[in-house]
């Protein structure tokens, strides 16, 4: 990773690497962003815990997106994600209209259980040669 990661260019999504539910989350966004918009990270590596202690998060327990110098968290960063992949994911912006308090915690909750649902990786995920340059 670079001295100073350029966070005005692209989102960046930190993730639980050693989530199985999470990586699977970076596949899928992968798989649909034509654009190849978003960078990653995982919270457990050097980029991810760069970030993290750059935008001062005392616990990541969730993906997280930086994205034009702000940081969203929980079910905000979803929408947000999903707002910035497109048709016909970006529809999933109507759920903004339901208060954030609410969202989050459904979002903790499975957040929460996620290792016990989804299990968990023994190492951290690493991208394959093809999706490296995708990778800070």
């Amino acid at each position: 990773m670079s001295e100073s990661i350029e966070l005005n260019k692209n989102p960046i999504i930190i993730f639980d690497g050693y989530c199985n539910f999470c990586s699977s989350s970076v596949d899928f966004i992968m798989k649909h962003d034509k654009k190849k918009l978003f960078l990653f990270a995982a919270s457990q590596l050097p980029a991810g815990e760069k970030l993290i202690k750059e935008y001062n998060f005392n616990n990541v327990d969730s993906i997280v997106l930086v994205y034009k110098n702000k940081s969203y968290r929980y079910s905000t960063a979803v929408l947000k994600i999903s707002s910035l992949l497109g048709m016909p994911f970006n529809i999933s912006s109507i759920f903004f209209f339901i208060p954030a308090f609410l969202r989050d915690s459904i979002y903790k909750w499975i957040a929460k259980n996620r290792y016990k649902w989804f299990g968990k990786r023994i190492t951290c995920r690493v991208p394959n040669e093809k999706e490296l340059e995708r990778f800070i």
